[in-house]
């Protein structure tokens, strides 16, 4: 998904500066490494959180739910 977006930015870049709207100036060569750690920020690092870390909720017995078997 992040190279789809930097691909999308990069055509937009691309078109904005042939029609002359944007000028191709140093910021506009910086800006892709810009938004790709905008990218990475912003969609890369989430993935990691929010994932269970309770050991307990890994070792679950899932039958023990399914068949509503009493605890041990």
């Amino acid at each position: 998904m992040i190279v789809v977006l930097l691909n999308v930015y990069l055509v937009l870049l691309f078109i904005l500066v042939k029609l002359k709207i944007v000028p191709f100036n140093l910021f506009w060569k910086i800006s892709p490494v810009i938004v790709l750690l905008l990218l990475l920020v912003g969609l890369f690092i989430p993935m990691g959180w929010g994932a269970p870390t309770d050991r307990r909720w890994s070792f679950v017995n899932p039958w023990r739910s399914c068949l509503m078997l009493p605890e041990r």
